[in-house]
């Protein structure tokens, strides 16, 4: 339970025994079980960052003094100096991990400053020996060494740093060596799944989620083909689902901080209708290109299309309404405005058909539908729930649209004002239901 939440129970708990309705016996094991619960020291903020920062600020200005004198130093006497680095920072870890374990500024500066410390390493002996002169295997070398930093003192401060070196080894690197970065990724889900159901860690857990779509979304886009429709459009599509319904499944909190694995993807369904309404020119849709590629080597495309295949597979297990995998009571709790989203790749599929087996037009008129169709649902939704995330989702849809539609010159005056009458329409109706909506329970 957060602190927040605590204080309030303990405030409450008087007043339930006030009423009789519970005993002080009750009240004060309930008491007892919070205080125990209690004792973990609270994670914030202010710790992770001045810890982060601290590590940082010590081992940068280690190498730079090193680095001003470091042609005037001899092979051995290099190897020597390269590893004091990684000697220092196993010293600082070792005493947070024997004497400091139960203090998270001690456990999280102490991992992410030996962290730091065996990167300065690897690049100074990377240097003396000419060995690693590409940025991409340092960066892949430090990685596969850091893995168990994050698991040794459960720093997180180090899973967002090796899920941000992950995301720099796919810029470097792309699809050559897919298989590398989304192995990568997944090594660091079991640090996530810690934190992922505890509400007394919800910087921590945030933050984790944020890096971690964050570094999944440019490790796809670095990685796959993106000029293919099969990878681009469609994979792209259902990769945005696939995290919103681990977003449903884990959170259900009302603001965007609170659940990244929704918003984010949320925004990336929104640009991606957006860029799609413009006429984005691509490739027919290959169902070869899946796992053989078009341009990439046999290996990198076998990779990705099995994260593809994980996407899929986690879409559908969170489509199928009252499936035995999802479970019928997650299917049925989904609001109108979750099934909207999660259907995304379903749109993209009938888009993918107008464009190719009718017309150009087809597709954009289909786009800006399923634009509108999203927002309207969302405002509804946030109407009916008194929920201001969802009322302005579906705003910024709707008036983004009709913004964008008004200034394209592609678009004849006749097709804006059919548009325009049909969101207008659109807007009348629902709000004809929901004022109905309103009297009705006004009556009841």
């Amino acid at each position: 339970m957060a602190r927040e939440e605590t204080e309030w129970l303990r405030k409450e708990i008087p007043k339930w025994v006030a009423r009789d309705w519970i005993t002080s016996d009750q009240a004060e094991r309930i008491n007892r079980h919070y205080q125990e619960e209690d004792e973990e020291p609270a994670y914030s903020l202010a710790f992770m960052l001045l810890s982060g920062l601290a590590a940082l600020l010590v081992g940068s200005g280690l190498i730079l003094i090193v680095a001003y004198n470091w042609s005037d130093f001899g092979q051995s006497l290099r190897t020597l100096i390269s590893l004091f680095p990684l000697l220092l920072g196993l010293a600082v870890f070792g005493w947070a991990l024997f004497r400091r374990s139960d203090q998270v500024a001690w456990r999280e500066s102490g991992s992410a400053f030996l962290m730091l410390m065996l990167a300065a390493s690897l690049g100074l002996i990377a240097q003396t020996y000419r060995i690693m002169t590409e940025p991409a295997p340092f960066v892949l070398a430090w990685l596969l060494l850091s893995i168990p930093l994050l698991y040794a003192l459960r720093s997180s401060l180090c899973a967002l740093l090796y899920l941000g070196g992950t995301a720099a080894y796919a810029l470097q690197d792309g699809y050559v060596q897919s298989g590398w970065v989304f192995g990568l990724l997944l090594l660091s889900v079991p640090h996530l799944i810690l934190y992922m159901r505890k509400p007394d860690h919800l910087v921590r857990k945030n933050l984790l989620e944020w890096m971690f779509f964050l570094s999944t979304l440019i490790g796809w886009m670095s990685c796959v083909e993106m000029d293919t429709t099969l990878f681009g459009i469609l994979g792209t599509s259902l990769l945005f689902p696939f995290f919103i319904g681990w977003g449903q499944k884990l959170e259900g909190r009302d603001s965007i901080f609170l659940f990244p694995f929704q918003f984010l993807p949320l925004f990336g369904v929104y640009l991606m209708v957006l860029v799609l309404t413009f006429g984005l020119d691509h490739q027919p849709l290959q169902w070869v290109h899946w796992f053989q590629g078009a341009k990439a080597p046999s290996g990198s495309a076998f990779w990705n299309g099995m994260a593809m295949l994980v996407f899929v597979l986690g879409w559908l297990y969170f489509l199928i309404p009252f499936s035995i995998f999802s479970g019928g009571s997650l299917s049925a709790k989904r609001s109108y405005s979750s099934w909207a989203v999660l259907g995304f790749p379903v749109y993209i599929l009938i888009y993918i058909f107008c464009r190719e087996q009718i017309n150009e037009t087809a597709g954009l008129l289909w786009m800006n539908g399923v634009g509108a169709g999203i927002g309207l649902v969302f405002l509804a939704d946030g109407l009916r729930r008194n929920s201001l995330f969802h009322v302005n989702a579906g705003l910024a849809f709707i008036v983004t649209l009709v913004i964008v539609r008004f200034f394209d010159e592609s678009w004849s005056f006749v097709w804006k004002g059919i548009v325009f009458v049909l969101v207008g329409l659109a807007f009348l109706i629902t709000n004809w239901r929901l004022q109905r909506r309103m009297r009705e329970r006004e009556k009841g």
